[in-house]
């Protein structure tokens, strides 16, 4: 009898059961790569990247062949690429965290956190990213705030105590100076001095207000119109220019008074950072639930490190300027609910103030 023959292929049986069992398994990672919100990037240890997944679309605008094999540095943010690459390379074999920016597809950056794995006998590095930018922005609301309320507290106190005594000088300064008749430019400039004080003193007490005077229903158009010959003055004999696009109609709930100062206020920094012949633009769009009004200057742009403590007293990228005006603004948004964005670059800056729609 003979035997059957066997064919050398008879013996492949397990390692197909064991090809098929792989491709199963990696069908599953598949479908969590898929599942996840994070971001999920592999790259290589010349920064290249090898693959990403789905969500680079959903987060940062990219379709995923728009990045592979682009190197990261370039999406890292500029101040952020020594250091990355630096606490990368310094810990192979180990899971490494770090925060840095990346470059969105339409030009702005997110924080993402990352938890990254580099494995340099496999010349790659793997990396979990989260985006963390809305989570960092309500820190540093919640922060600006603390401080703010701080200030204003200090403020308050403070500023009640240095009045009085301001207030002494001034009337003493003003019988003085009819008795010194030939020195009364002296006299004058000092009670202009005392006055100007005492202006700075009165914007630093509004910053202890909590809540607006007169809320009631308006729309943001009359607002802007009915102080428009005073911003449109200060830019004419600035020889500025000024101009408005107004195009919501929806209504919000704000202190008329209130809005009025934080619109001059606004309006007024961005006249005072532009160059003559610039133009400054005041717009209202609605957006989505959102009533937007944008304050938008032709200046230079705001130093990035002014631009993230813009909103606190003092802190001003304007000369022979305190920063109480704009602390102020930050503080009547504030009490509106409303939300300030600021968008700025070499071309000038935008102010954006979201008031809730009603």
């Amino acid at each position: 009898m003979s035997l059957p023959l066997r064919l050398p292929c008879d013996n492949l049986e397990a390692p197909i059961e064991k090809a098929l069992y792989t491709r199963e398994k990696l069908a599953e990672s598949d479908y969590f790569t898929m599942l996840t919100s994070d971001f999920l990037l592999v790259y290589d240890f010349d920064w290249n990247i090898v693959t990403v997944n789905s969500a680079v679309e959903e987060i940062l605008g990219y379709k995923p062949e728009e990045v592979i094999g682009k190197s990261c540095v370039y999406f890292l943010h500029p101040e952020d690429r020594e250091y990355v690459k630096k606490i990368i390379e310094s810990n192979v074999e180990k899971k490494v965290y770090n925060i840095s920016r990346i470059l969105c597809r339409n030009g702005s950056y997110k924080w993402f956190e990352w938890n990254t794995i580099p494995l340099e006998k496999e010349n790659r590095i793997f990396a979990v990213g989260r985006d963390i930018t809305e989570k960092k922005q309500i820190m540093e609301q919640l922060l600006k705030s603390e401080r703010l309320n701080l200030i204003s507290q200090l403020g308050a106190g403070i500023g009640h105590e240095i009045r009085n005594p301001l207030q002494s000088v001034r009337g003493y300064l003003q019988f003085l100076k009819r008795k010194y008749y030939s020195d009364i430019d002296c006299f004058d400039l000092m009670i202009s001095e005392l006055d100007r004080a005492n202006h700075i003193i009165t914007e630093f007490l509004s910053l202890s207000k909590n809540k607006s005077d007169n809320p009631k229903l308006l729309n943001i158009n009359s607002v802007i119109k009915d102080i428009f010959p005073l911003i449109q003055s200060k830019a004419f004999l600035e020889e500025k220019d000024v101009h408005m696009e107004l195009k919501s109609s929806q209504k919000i709930v704000g202190d008329e008074e209130e809005l009025k100062q934080l619109i001059l206020n606004l309006a007024q920094n961005g006249i005072e950072a532009m160059d003559s012949r610039k133009k400054l633009t005041l717009k209202t769009f609605t957006e989505g639930s959102k009533v937007v009004l944008a304050v938008i200057d032709e200046g230079k742009g705001i130093d990035p490190e002014i631009k993230s403590k813009l909103g606190t007293p003092f802190v001003t990228s304007i000369a022979n300027r305190t920063g109480l005006g704009l602390a102020i603004s930050y503080n009547i948004a504030e009490r509106h609910k409303a939300k300030i964005e600021v968008e700025t670059s070499s071309r000038g800056t935008s102010f954006l103030i979201k008031f809730p729609a009603v």
